[in-house]
């Protein structure tokens, strides 16, 4: 899932419309108790087909997956 919206913040804060068709870099970030975590994948923004669905777009990661980086607070 992406978004319920169809203009949504990047990273920078700076306003994005979401299109059909455009590629897109998300992340996630997690902050634990000794250690943040930092989900990252690429893909491309599809219209959800569920018309029932509260989120109206969603991506589809490319073959790279979901990658995970972690950095230990403790060094």
């Amino acid at each position: 899932m992406l978004s319920q919206n169809d203009i949504v913040n990047n990273s920078k804060g700076d306003l994005i419309m979401l299109k059909e068709g455009m590629s897109v870099k998300i992340f996630e970030y997690n902050d634990y108790e000794n250690e943040e975590e930092f989900l990252l994948a690429e893909g491309i923004v599809e219209r959800n087909p569920d018309l029932d669905s509260q989120c109206k777009w969603l991506c589809r990661i490319d073959e790279n997956g979901i990658r995970n980086e972690t950095n230990n607070k403790e060094n």
